[in-house]
């Protein structure tokens, strides 16, 4: 199949206007008003002011250029925003369908297409019948035009335009040569470490239809997998996003939403257009970097959604039926149920047994199924790879962060500003049932002390509700789960609880919580939760700031204020059960994972739930509990969590919410022959407006990305990179950028500059600590020996270095990004590794000669220790009790000697914390890593640390990676 590459020079043609000299000015102005109209949403009235003052300067410098190149140059402009959209190839190549405004079906507009919509829900169902057109007056003659249409972009032109772009192709053969290179490197013992999603499973076992591995291929070929992603929104909200680099199947038209199977329709397309690239590959013409052509295979594996898309795309039930899980068959009455082997596992044959037999069967016939099965048919079949089992991903993005972290600060244990802080014992949200009448209480009791189980069960849940209560016994589940608990009560009497409304995150916690909020430095990555979180004006947290505020501040204040009381009282056990809340978490996140991850992740998560139903009775054990617990088996499948994380399309939501739209739904306002040559700007319907706003976009950024483009507009593109560039706070962010483990990139020098004294002395110590000492001073009066080199204190100062993907700052510039962690030898002799908190003073590139007469450049980082406590009151610091995951408490006073350092002894940025507290008689950092590559137990170091002395200072010898 060959398909002509996307013409991306197609700006060339501008040059053809005037004077080549001149040209790259018209073109510059040009670009001007498509970032101004697409970047940034403008208006075509500000565009066309623009496009006014762009004539204007013409006419400025007419005296300069003449009177004919003026001309020229004047006639190059174009006076409205269609017209610069038409002098470049940013739209994309669309497929045109009418959509039924009742069933979703659709009909393409290339073909003839009937009045009222025939297709049949089911076998033997008869046929919708709604109305697909309506009559329009259209310069004073009656028209038939379509209610509603659906705009699919082709993904196959998609792809062509997207290899089209040098940095995607570089990018794509990078990939495939690191991933080639390193299966064939020999290794004496495999890992179990896991640190990519290429290193997954699911992509070890992935055979193309020639049975060859995934990246088994020729140079002229690439073979992709893509996610696939459904979710809905509010167009009319107005949230922030930038994010280019993603293929938009649709936006189907609202205002209502396609409902179970209806959504199949627009599913169908995007599996026609991933058939192909399956069966034989799609051969395009050229690319940037192959002129003779390439090969694309394709395939879309992961489902990254919340729960409810992706159950609606897989053919599944919703999140609370019958069959709430997409991995085993566990009812939604067992959901209480924690015992993992117990769960009866889903096979890939039988679903698609029973989803093909759905989709031949009639209506009653296929509700007789999915009652039973609680399955449909999803056109995501027809693909011979794709597995509805192992392809739906748990995303910890909707899981965990907002899913397990939000409900256990606001569902279970409340999160109120204006109310007391309390123990957590009763529901602090949620429907809580109407206390009964005296009367029904009275024969609710009496049935329980005459063990009349059916009478019992007879009751109202609102009676058994109040009846676990009075008895101190779990209420979080139905009235199944009531009796349950009843049925396994021994009467003995019935206490009366007292009732007021209290929550545990109350004035007092959440007012503690931010005062140490404002006492912590953090490094740039770290997105902060607000300062007014619990209360009614601060709003919806992110993702990312419930992971923030609940695995730092949170951690922080409630073990400062919990972590010292006795271990048997409800404030500690309900630390404890938190805190293993947040190590599960952490360890899912982690940007590697193995067995001992996995193992550690399942451990913690399942005695975090055994432990919060025996804490919290009214605690509701809901299905997002129950997907955390199938966690493991999608990173023993895909790996590493952040590679499947719905970061990505979730922010691609916010970037469309951004648009600007004329706020209509699917209502076609132009007769059919000139609504198929609209392309510019106003399209009429808000899912037009998307379509092409956002592939114009990311077109037109790819454009400005090309070299010969960037020589004209270079400025202009620095800033855009700037605004669109790699933000600095965020999950994403930090997830993205530490992939490139194990490399270091250094800034542009800042200056030339004189090492002071201090630092001087202990760069000549670091480097003659590795044998003899061959370094001396520059500045020295003694002649020196052959054998030994003179130090010159001459360095290029560095502001921002990058290790690992994370930025590291010195304290001048961020004192959150200065400190970090190292890891140090614990003794002589001893392969223990321990670490310690220490602050970046200076960043530097210096260059020296070395014993076999070769000119080297190293970085290195001047830093100095922070002091750990006294021996005496290191059993006072009962941080150190909870872990890594509690940090540990060390003294607010830093060594006065100076250590150099290289990049690569860094581990981790920390959060540090000044704390005033009454247990210790000094002052006292509080010292938490944020560690996210690896799982490690931190050995504090109090009085072990090794030191290496000389006559200038100490030296600290730190371990490279």
């Amino acid at each position: 199949m060959l398909i002509l590459s996307w013409r991306i020079a197609r700006y060339l043609q501008l040059y053809n206007y005037g004077d080549p000299h001149y040209a790259p000015l018209v073109i510059s102005g040009l670009f001007l008003v498509l970032v101004i109209h697409l970047v940034f949403h403008g208006s075509q009235t500000l565009c066309a002011v623009v496009l006014g003052f762009l004539q204007d300067q013409v006419e400025i410098i007419g005296p300069l250029v003449g009177e004919q190149r003026r001309r020229q140059m004047a006639k190059s402009f174009p006076s409205t925003v269609k017209a610069v959209l038409d002098s470049v190839d940013l739209d994309p190549s669309i497929r045109r369908y009418v959509q039924c405004p009742r069933c979703y079906a659709l009909y393409p507009t290339t073909s003839a297409y009937p009045e009222q919509c025939t297709h049949q829900e089911a076998p033997g169902s008869p046929p919708c019948g709604a109305k697909l057109t309506r009559t329009r007056t259209v310069n004073g003659k009656d028209e038939s035009q379509p209610i509603t249409y659906y705009l699919h972009q082709d993904f196959t032109q998609w792809l062509g335009r997207f290899l089209c772009r040098p940095e995607i192709e570089a990018m794509l053969d990078q990939r495939k040569s690191e991933f080639s290179k390193k299966q064939s490197e020999p290794r004496e013992q495999p890992s179990n470490v896991v640190t990519d999603v290429l290193e997954s499973k699911i992509i070890k076992d992935f055979r193309w239809p020639d049975d060859r591995p995934f990246y088994d291929c020729a140079k002229d070929e690439f073979r992709l997998i893509f996610s696939l992603s459904g979710d809905g929104f509010n167009p009319f909200s107005n949230r922030e996003a930038k994010q280019t680099n993603v293929y938009l199947a649709g936006v189907i038209p609202g205002p209502d939403k396609p409902s179970t199977t209806q959504i199949n329709h627009h599913i169908s397309l995007v599996v026609d257009d991933f058939l192909p690239f399956w069966e034989t590959g799609v051969r395009y013409t050229r690319t940037s970097s192959r002129p003779n052509g390439a090969t694309a295979r394709a395939a879309t594996a992961p489902v990254l959604c919340d729960a409810l898309g992706s159950r609606q795309i897989c053919g599944y039930g919703s999140p609370t039926s019958t069959f709430f899980c997409t991995f085993c068959w566990l009812r939604y009455s067992d959901i209480e149920n924690l015992d993992k082997h117990s769960w009866p596992e889903r096979h890939v044959e039988e679903h698609r047994y029973w989803a093909e037999l759905w989709q031949l069967s009639d209506l009653p016939t296929r509700q007789k199924i999915f009652e039973d099965h609680g399955i449909r048919y999803t056109p995501l079949l027809r693909l011979p790879y794709f597995n509805p089992v192992e392809h739906v991903v748990v995303d910890t993005m909707h899981n965990l962060y907002l899913g397990l972290l939000q409900r256990h600060c606001r569902s279970i244990w409340g999160m109120d500003f204006s109310l007391e802080d309390g123990d957590g014992a009763s529901r602090p949200r949620g429907a809580v049932p109407k206390l009964p009448s005296p009367a029904r209480m009275v024969e609710g009791r009496r049935a329980l002390e005459l063990n009349d189980i059916p009478r019992l069960v007879k009751s109202r849940t609102d009676v058994l509700f109040y009846l676990c209560m009075e008895l101190d016994l779990r209420r979080g589940g139905k009235k199944k789960d009531f009796v349950r608990e009843l049925i396994h009560w021994v009467c003995d009497s019935f206490p009366r609880p007292e009732s007021k409304k209290t929550v545990v995150l109350g004035r007092a916690i959440l007012t503690a919580v931010t005062e140490d909020r404002v006492r912590t430095e953090l490094p740039r990555w770290v997105d902060p939760a607000p300062l007014r979180v619990g209360q009614k004006k601060q709003g919806k947290l992110s993702a990312d700031q419930w992971r923030s505020f609940c695995t730092i501040h949170l951690v922080i204040s409630l073990i400062r204020i919990w972590g010292n009381l006795e271990p048997d009282s409800r404030w500690h056990q309900m630390l404890t059960n938190f805190l293993d809340l947040v190590t599960a978490v952490e360890l899912a996140s982690m940007l590697v994972t193995s067995p001992e991850h996995i193992s550690a992740y399942s451990n913690s998560m399942t005695r975090y739930l055994v432990t919060m139903k025996s804490l919290y009775k009214e605690a509701v054990v809901a299905p997002n509990h129950h997907f955390a617990l199938h966690i493991p088996d999608y990173l023993k499948l895909w790996g590493p969590s952040p590679q499947t994380r719905g970061f990505g399309f979730e922010r691609f939501n916010y970037f469309l919410q951004q648009i600007k739209t004329n706020r209509r739904f699917g209502m076609a306002e132009y007769p059919l022959p000139f609504f198929q040559k609209l392309t510019h700007a106003t399209l009429g319907d808000i899912e037009m407006t998307y379509m092409y706003t956002a592939t114009r976009m990311a077109n037109l950024l790819s454009l400005l990305s090309l070299a010969k483009v960037m020589r004209i507009v270079r400025n202009m593109y620095a800033r855009l990179e700037k605004y669109f560039g790699r933000p600095e706070r965020g999950t994403r962010t930090h997830d993205i950028f530490t992939r490139d483990r194990g490399v270091t990139h250094t800034s542009r020098a800042a200056k030339k500059a004189i090492l002071s004294d201090p630092i001087f002395n202990a760069l000549g110590h670091y480097l003659n600590s590795f044998g003899e000492e061959i370094y001396i001073p520059a500045s020295t009066r003694l002649a020196k020996k052959e054998t030994e080199i003179f130090l010159h204190p001459e360095i290029e100062m560095l502001h921002v270095i990058s290790h690992q993907g994370v930025d590291y700052r010195p304290m001048y510039r961020s004192p959150g990004d200065s400190n970090i962690l190292l890891r140090v030898e614990a003794a002589h002799g001893s392969s223990d590794l321990h670490y310690q908190p220490v602050r970046i003073l200076q960043i530097f590139a210096h260059s020296r000669k070395t014993p076999d007469d070769r000119n080297v450049r190293q970085v290195f980082c001047a830093v100095q220790h922070l002091k750990p406590l006294p021996a005496s009151l290191v059993g006072q610091d009962w941080f150190r009790r909870f872990g890594a995951v509690g940090g540990s408490l060390w003294t607010r006073e830093y060594t006065p000697d100076i250590c150099i350092i290289e990049p690569t002894a860094i581990v981790c940025h920390f959060a540090r914390t000044a704390m005033d507290l009454e247990e210790l008689p000094i002052p006292a950092f509080h010292i938490l890593p944020l560690d996210r590559v690896r799982f490690i137990r931190y050995l504090w170091l109090h009085a072990l640390l090794i030191w290496h002395k000389s006559s200038c200072g100490h030296i600290l010898k730190v371990l490279g990676r």
